[in-house]
């Protein structure tokens, strides 16, 4: 009887294991995430106290991009020019669904938030802009 519930608690130790990993998102899509992630944390801009709260995430979600910036660049070089165009396609998407949000942030003068205006345009560090694969 041990012996079937060690045999089962194995199993399910591996097949957990297993699931974890292969839920685990590759750099680029993390990267593609992250972009995503910045356009919801814009859509919920209303105001100058909401305006101040978002650069805060922006910052913190554009500073993640940066570290994965290298690594997603070196895989995208790695990449088939069949795997690489539908990455791309899928980025331009993305940007692109994004884009009337940031411009209506951008129309409403970011609510008056100094600081979203900085972390729109990217005004965080020149070197995270010089190697955004975006």
């Amino acid at each position: 009887m041990n012996k079937v519930v060690s045999t089962i608690a194995k199993t399910g130790v591996a097949a957990l294991i297993f699931m974890l990993a292969s839920c685990q998102k590759s750099e680029p899509e993390q990267l593609l995430s992250i972009q995503e992630d910045m356009f919801e944390v814009m859509q919920d801009v209303k105001d100058l106290s909401s305006a101040d709260k978002a650069a805060k995430e922006i910052f913190k979600l554009r500073e993640k991009a940066g570290k994965l910036n290298e690594s997603v660049r070196e895989k995208l070089e790695s990449m088939s020019p069949e795997e690489k165009k539908k990455y791309q396609d899928r980025v331009w998407g993305t940007l692109m669904k994004g884009e009337p949000v940031k411009q209506q942030l951008f129309n409403k003068d970011c609510y008056g938030s100094s600081e979203l205006r900085k972390a729109l345009s990217g005004r965080l560090d020149q070197e995270y802009n010089s190697n955004s694969p975006f």
